[in-house]
């Protein structure tokens, strides 16, 4: 009987923490999200060598491709 009339209490809090948490965690994720698709964008377009291709068409821009690629996993 004493858990039956604390037990709201106790799902009330835990929903709340459910709540915070997902506050504090969610903008990580975001910004994971994000920074990962900015990292794809750039890679897929041809900013380094100042043309507006894709990757296929320039060798240097391949060698860029190469070493980003090669940056990002040693970061991770």
């Amino acid at each position: 009987m004493f858990f039956l009339f604390f037990y709201p209490l106790y799902f009330h809090s835990y929903i709340l923490n459910i709540y915070f948490v997902s506050i504090r965690i969610n903008p990580l994720i975001l910004s994971i999200i994000i920074f990962r698709n900015m990292i794809r964008r750039f890679l897929q377009s041809d900013r380094l060598t100042g043309n507006n291709k894709n990757f296929e068409y320039s060798e240097k821009s391949e060698e860029y491709k190469r070493w980003w690629k090669n940056m990002i996993t040693f970061r991770i």
